[in-house]
């Protein structure tokens, strides 16, 4: 997909956009039903548009392809892309697999010694599905699909991020690992735990995929700082209901929130 010409398809641009509370909100409810035309608009006048998030490729890919979109996606923070639909996931080499894939195993263990039901599974999928009204006991969610990082999301039980925590300090206690090579995202408000490599961020994963992919240039549509690239060959867009410090540094702002303010952005292409 070597695009040459500053990194343009013609006149097109490439234009990576952000999954949760961008393009869905907190819910993973899209917003508004005009986002495949809108996409499909973009890449009639000879645009790219892909995604990048901190969520799992394989999650992506699903929506990618609900999207109908026809541009690379960027995944996991910036930990591994797909070129295409139908390329193989290309690691940027910022994490480990295998010490995910550990990781995952030394939770599952502990959570069931713990008295959890643990399902390995897709937790937004799962979420989404109504699933979670019919938990009667605590309930760890594993995300199958994760494979640069970990994902574990928690139902029945308002103490278990800490307890993820703790298991955490075990983990890297167990596998001869330094904690501070990793990135922790807890929300108690949400139940979850991520895990990441401290090494993988999008402008890390976006500077390889441009440079593997043959792009000079770019845009990314975001809602948080993590969207923020850093890199001077990439600009950032923002939906309404991104937090101020990245409205701050981003080159243009939607005057809507989530699915409404992605389409908005991509009318001005």
């Amino acid at each position: 997909m070597h695009l040459g010409n500053g990194g343009k398809m013609g006149d097109g641009m490439l234009v990576l956009i952000d999954l949760d509370k961008t393009l869905i909100d907190a819910s993973y409810r899209v917003t508004d039903g005009g986002i495949r035309n809108a996409i499909e608009s973009a890449q009639a006048g000879g645009h790219l548009i892909g995604l990048s998030s901190d969520s799992a490729l394989a999650t992506l890919a699903t929506w990618h392809e609900e999207f109908g979109m026809n541009g690379p996606i960027l995944a996991e923070r910036g930990a591994v892309y797909q070129a295409t639909r139908f390329s193989g996931a290309v690691p940027t080499g910022s994490a480990d697999e295998s010490c995910f894939a550990a990781m995952r195993e030394f939770y599952r263990a502990r959570l069931l010694d713990l008295g959890f039901e643990v399902a390995i599974c897709d937790p937004s999928v799962w979420i989404r599905s109504g699933q979670s009204r019919y938990v009667v006991k605590k309930t760890a969610l594993l995300n199958a699909h994760r494979r640069w990082s970990f994902h574990a999301s928690f139902l029945g039980d308002d103490a278990a991020v800490n307890l993820a925590l703790d298991l955490f300090v075990a983990a890297c206690s167990e596998f001869a690992l330094r904690s501070e090579d990793f990135y922790l995202d807890a929300n108690t408000e949400y139940g979850l735990l991520i895990v990441h490599s401290r090494l993988s961020h999008k402008g890390f994963g976006m500077a390889k995929l441009m440079q593997d992919l043959g792009f000079s240039e770019a845009s990314v549509i975001g809602d948080g700082e993590n969207d923020f690239t850093g890199l001077a060959s990439v600009r950032h867009w923002a939906v309404g209901n991104a937090n101020s410090v990245y409205k701050s540094r981003c080159d243009r702002v939607a005057g809507q929130p989530y699915t409404s303010g992605v389409i908005e952005l991509l009318s001005g292409l």
